[in-house]
Order: C-alpha cells, then sequence, then structure tokens
C-alpha cells in the first residue's frame, strides 16, 4: 500500500482545507510535512521565505508551495493559481506566505493545523 493510502485510511482532512486547497493537494501537503518532520526533505531545501531560492522562474522546490508542486509535478505559480493564494483572504495565502519561520519543524505543525483542523492561522500555534 502506498504513503498516501496510509495517510489517506487514517487521518481525516478538514472540510475548510479540501474547500480551500482540494483533496489532492491536501494529501500532498501532508506528505511534505511527514518529510520536513522525518528530515527526509534537508533543513537546506527549505526555505519559506522564497518561492523559489535556487531558480528565479521558480521551477524548484524550496517552501511548503514548492515542494507540494514539485510532487504533484506542476509549476508552484499553477499551483498558487489553482488554489487562489493570490486572494488573501484565502486559507492557502495564510499556510503558503513567505514571511514565515524558515523551521522544518514549525512548518510541518503549520501544515498539519491547515490540513487536519482548518486552522485559519496555521502558523500560530
Amino acid at each position: 500500500m502506498s504513503d498516501r493510502k496510509l495517510t489517506q485510511s487514517r487521518l481525516v482532512i478538514h472540510p475548510k482545507a479540501i474547500a480551500a486547497l482540494g483533496e489532492e493537494v491536501c494529501f500532498v501537503a501532508l506528505e511534505v510535512a511527514r518529510d520536513l518532520r522525518s528530515g527526509a526533505i534537508p533543513p537546506d531545501e527549505y526555505d519559506q521565505g522564497s518561492f523559489d531560492k535556487h531558480n528565479s522562474k521558480c521551477g524548484a522546490a524550496c517552501c511548503i508551495a514548492g515542494h507540494i508542486a514539485l510532487r504533484m509535478m506542476m509549476h508552484v505559480y499553477t499551483l498558487l493559481n489553482r488554489t487562489k493564494f493570490w486572494d488573501f483572504t484565502s486559507p492557502a495565502s495564510r499556510l503558503f506566505a513567505g514571511s514565515r519561520p524558515s523551521d522544518p519543524l514549525l512548518a510541518a505543525d503549520a501544515i498539519e493545523r491547515a490540513i487536519l483542523q482548518g486552522s485559519d492561522n496555521p502558523w500560530m500555534a
């Protein structure tokens, strides 16, 4: 059984998160959280302060949105547009915002609060 199927069978995605991001993005975000927490994504490959510290056209992963987009094989701006990131009232804008700490564990916590609890302020404990 794939990791995604295991995740899907054990966790309940909050309806607000599904409405804001879509079910597939929610499951991929939880995979990113797991990998941020475990170290599978090395800390130097995560920087929430920049959509792309390696490529000026934002084609590489670095932030939460970048890691999700990479796994979904889409351009990060496609993901951001699809989740209405540019609407600052959108839950996605609160999760994907670049002005957040670049601590992988804080990011994993924020993802889980947004996806599993439907938090309006996922970066706040």
